[in-house]
């Protein structure tokens, strides 16, 4: 009677977690869930659509351009210009449906950056007129006005790019940074182009191998400077204002870069062309796409799945409100005549420079610019620690709660509400799911004993009735379906003495009270299940696009990105496991004010940096 005993108390209780799982709270979570996993599967359908769309365009140019045109190497055709890798011109750009594509690169890269390479036509490498006037036609068709690109022309007809300063905060040196700066360096700009990379130590580690790469980067106009520390703001932020006074007057644009990102060589132009051509556009912006290192751990996969909702945002169109940090492109008087308060807000207590950009570009009414190519490559490292992640992951919910004015604090906290509003809308479902697999997995065993005790032809009779196929009043259909002596009450009392007492609760309810097998909880758990394959589905095609894409505007980077490099079943458990602890992580930076990044503790207070302290190394 012992195994007849352990048995009743075993179904008893998956009978109470099925009972539990089929309550109305929990079927609207796991609908809940169903919605917002399908929302993610649209949206990362949708972003994946803009990149195919992208990449058939790039795939399209090329084959043209192969076509009426060869490459050839020709000399500079002004010394005082920096010696491009490849040479550019406004014609060469192409425009539509309102997107500008990105200039090709047509041959390898010299390792010694000494010579350039132009696509060359008939006419000996100089563009016709007949040429420049279609490009111009193309390009102010999809975004006007047209004066703005006739007022880049030079006198002789050859096109005339602004000047640009690139700055590049720079603080140690990881395994991918060589490479990054190398793609920084050999980006495609025919105008001139200076690159400022700023430390704020002149014994960080990253300075050694920098000025080796701008030593041998010849044509190159790169300089490293020096930042103070910072008192009253993040020291990226003082290493963009100290780069900003340091940049040349002559620099019509500023470009703020994440050292760790990795561009292909044609990313300036288009960025660049569609400010020139459509003065309502305050900036322009891109986004990263995360890459796992090769032999990545959970944790790498945890860091990653942060941003990947994000990448919706970013695919909405080319007119968008967000801005990612990584890459800022501005006219140069935006920043120097601060005319819509940026810097006045990163030098106050700012510890966010992309939020506070994105605030104060909602506040002027001004639009941001982010097209399908201007997604660039962010390695991540192999194997992170428990405090590497966790102090990552309060960085990211850190900057929701500083502020630069009433506008920006609204947004940062509601977005930050927003956030773990989803994350847990999605990590609550995914635990039931999880909880009621695990009943039904548990039941395998018990259908034997329900053979034994309970006579023959009721094992899947019961079990139908536990996982809602059969509507029956399960929690005392057990009971009264036991012979002879064991009836509901002698279970109860059983139950009773190895102290059970919820078990027992359950069994005394008449039959028909607990319909513990409900067909809705069942429904919404396979329905939340299927919305989540869906979005696994279309996440890993859309990030198969972007390879591709990568792949399409860099042939010739030294280590392409492939699809093969995810590890899919680790990207979904990133996923839950990162969205499960947002709430928690958020709870506790709102109370905790100090946050650590990049070897330098910040305090807040009122949404601005009050205090900064460096650590020792």
């Amino acid at each position: 009677m012992i195994g007849q005993a352990w048995a009743d108390e075993a179904s008893c209780m998956l009978q109470f977690i099925s009972c539990v799982l089929s309550h109305p709270i929990i079927v609207i979570v796991q609908i809940q869930g169903a919605l917002i996993a399908s929302l993610l599967a649209a949206g990362w359908a949708f972003s994946g659509v803009m990149r195919l769309r992208e990449l058939r365009r790039v795939r399209r140019r090329i084959t043209s351009e192969a076509a009426s045109s060869a490459c050839q190497p020709v000399p500079l055709p002004n010394p005082n210009r920096r010696a491009a890798p490849a040479a550019l011109t406004l014609a060469g750009l192409s425009a539509k449906r309102g997107q500008i594509l990105s200039a090709p690169r047509c041959g390898p890269l010299p390792a010694e950056h000494g010579s350039a390479l132009a696509c060359s036509s008939s006419s000996g490498g100089r563009t016709s007129s007949s040429d420049q006037q279609g490009a111009k036609a193309a390009v102010t068709e999809a975004i006007p006005p047209p004066s703005v690109f006739s007022a880049e022309l030079g006198s002789d007809g050859r096109d005339v790019w602004p000047a640009m300063t690139v700055i590049l905060p720079v603080k140690g040196a990881r395994p991918h940074s060589h490479e990054a700066w190398r793609s920084h360096l050999a980006l495609n700009y025919e105008g001139p182009l200076e690159f400022l990379f700023v430390v704020d130590d002149p014994s960080d580690m990253a300075c050694v191998p920098l000025q080796r790469l701008m030593a041998t980067a010849k044509g190159v106009d790169a300089r490293l400077l020096t930042a103070p520390h910072a008192t009253h703001s993040s020291q990226k932020i003082c290493n963009i204002l100290t780069a900003l006074e340091a940049a040349s007057p002559a620099s019509r644009y500023v470009l703020c870069l994440d050292d760790d990102v990795v561009l292909h060589p044609g990313a300036l132009p288009p960025l660049v062309a569609a400010l020139l051509a459509d003065p309502s556009l305050l900036m322009a912006t891109g986004y990263p796409i995360d890459v796992p290192a090769e032999g990545a751990g959970m944790l790498t996969y945890c860091i990653m799945a942060y941003h990947l909702p994000l990448l919706i945002g970013v695919s909405v169109g080319e007119r968008i409100r967000f801005v990612w940090g990584g890459c800022m492109l501005f006219p140069a008087e935006v920043l120097r005549e601060d005319t819509i308060g940026i810097v006045r807000a990163w030098s106050n207590g700012g510890y966010s420079d992309d939020l506070i950009v994105a605030a104060k570009c909602g506040e002027a009414g001004k639009h941001i610019y982010c097209p399908s190519s201007a997604i660039f490559r962010q390695t991540l490292v192999a194997n992170p620690t428990w405090t590497t992640y966790w102090n990552y992951l309060r960085r990211q919910l850190y900057v929701m709660d500083t502020w630069a004015g009433t506008h920006n604090r609204r947004l940062n906290h509601g977005m930050l509400l927003l956030h773990c509003w989803l994350s847990w809308a999605l990590v609550g479902p995914a635990l039931a799911v999880a909880a009621r697999a695990g009943a039904w997995a548990a039941q395998v065993p018990l259908l034997a004993t329900q053979e034994v005790y309970a006579g023959p032809g009721t094992a899947w009779d019961w079990l139908g009735r536990l996982m809602g196929t059969n509507q029956g009043g399960m929690c005392g259909h057990v009971g009264a379906s036991l012979p002879g002596t064991q009836s509901v009450s002698h279970h109860a009392a059983f139950l009773h003495r190895s102290s059970s007492a919820w078990a027992s609760d359950r069994l005394a309810m008449e039959p028909g009270a607990a319909q513990c097998g409900s067909a809705a909880a069942v429904a919404s758990a396979l329905a939340f299940v299927a919305a989540c394959l869906l979005a696994g589905a279309m996440l890993r095609w859309m990030t198969g696009v972007v390879m591709e894409l990568l792949l399409a505007l860099h042939p010739q980077a030294p280590h392409p990105p492939t699809l093969s490099a995810f590890s899919w079943p680790q990207v979904a458990a990133g996923f839950f496991a990162t969205n499960a602890l947002v709430p928690i992580c958020a709870l506790y930076t709102v109370v905790q004010p100090a946050i650590t990044w990049s070897g330098t503790r910040y305090w807040k207070r009122g949404g601005r940096i009050v205090r900064v302290q460096r650590q020792p190394p």
